[in-house]
């Protein structure tokens, strides 16, 4: 009888070894998707940000200040308004 629990616990730790040798894969297996699933969330989040900027530029080209902003690069004047060449000197070479 002495002898009996002893038996016990020795087959408890070694089922409990077992248990920790056979679950090491799966504990790997899903720390390694946990950091691909981080680094998709983040090129998520990077593109929604893109797409957010990107609304915005567009936004901005639609409105009125976004397309007179564009039509004065382009080299276009309102009626009633006169392009003055600037005088070139030493500190403006243009």
């Amino acid at each position: 009888m002495k002898g009996k629990p002893l038996v016990q616990a020795i087959v408890i730790v070694i089922a409990v070894a077992t248990g920790l040798v056979l679950s090491q894969k799966p504990w790997r297996f899903n720390a390694s998707a946990a950091v691909e699933a981080d680094a998709q969330v983040k090129q998520t989040e990077e593109a929604e940000a893109r797409l957010r900027e990107l609304a915005r530029q567009e936004a901005y080209a639609q409105s009125p200040a976004g397309r007179e902003e564009q039509a004065r690069k382009q080299g276009m004047l309102l009626p009633g308004e006169s392009y003055v060449e600037p005088k070139k000197s030493p500190s403006n070479p243009r």
